[in-house]
Parts: C-alpha cells; structure tokens; sequence
C-alpha cells in the first residue's frame, strides 16, 4: 500500500518576505510603533521620573498657558503627538534629542527675569523598559513566524 501525501508550500514566497530590506522595515515598524506607544504613556504619566520644573518654569506655565500642570514635555503635546513609528524607526518633533542631553535656551525666555538658562536633561526613552523591550522583541519574532507559515501555505 502508497500513501502520498502532498503539500501546497512555496518556499520562493518565504524568502521573498524575508528579503533583508522587507524585514528591517517591518521590525522598525513594529518595534517603533510600540516604543512610539510605550514613551506617549510615560510622558502622560505625573511623576514619571524626568527631572522636575523649576519654580520659574512653573511660574511660567501658570501666567503664559494658564495651568498648573506640572508634567515635564507634556505642556503643548507637541511633543506627545509627534512620536509616530515607520519604516524607518522612530519619528518625532526635532528637537528630541535636545532634551535628552538637556540645552541651554537661548531665545527669549518667556518670563524675562533670566538669560539663556540650563534646561536640565530629560530623556524620554527612559520609560521604555527592558521588560517592554523583550515583550516586543518577541511579539515581533512571534508576528515573522507567523507570517512565514501563512505565506508558505499559500
């Protein structure tokens, strides 16, 4: 007695999916994407670790923008709503990494008593943490495989 047995597998659709340029650009979208996600929540967040407003800041706030909010980066959301991720990793306002490193403001300051003060560094990356990390690393390796068995059955 034969049995056969055949299967329906192109293997030449796999390895189109896992063409070197494809697949970089699918881990920036999903890895950006949720470190995009993870850092909007971290910047929400009231004391979330980022070095505090000075008494001046918060001065400023009060009489310039009318509120008493007191989260640092969070002020206008420009910031917060400009973290997107893509193809091409994470995208944001152009000035992130001033923050990060922290400047010195070097325009008018709004309540006219200083000039050009240190604006203390403040890095937003730092809510991303190593747990969130791995969980996407994996739910990323999870989505290839995922896709490389639908692809091949195909």
């Amino acid at each position: 007695m034969k049995i056969e047995i055949k299967y329906n597998i192109d293997f030449g659709k796999a390895f189109a999916e896992l063409e070197e340029k494809k697949l970089n650009e699918s881990a920036n979208t999903h890895l950006s994407t949720n470190l995009a996600k993870s850092t909007q929540t971290f910047l929400k967040k009231k004391n979330n670790g980022l070095a505090e407003l000075s008494p001046t800041q918060k001065n400023v706030r009060l009489f310039n923008h009318k509120t008493k909010d007191t989260r640092p980066l969070f002020l206008t959301g420009r910031l917060h709503d400009s973290l997107k991720g893509s193809k091409e990793g994470l995208k944001g306002v152009d000035y992130i990494n001033q923050h990060a490193t922290g400047y010195n403001w070097n325009w008018d300051h709004p309540d006219k008593q200083m000039e050009n003060p240190k604006v203390p560094p403040r890095n937003i990356f730092s809510g991303y943490t190593k747990e969130e990390a791995s969980k996407n690393v994996k739910e990323f390796g999870q989505k290839i495989v995922k896709l490389i068995d639908k692809t091949i059955r195909k």
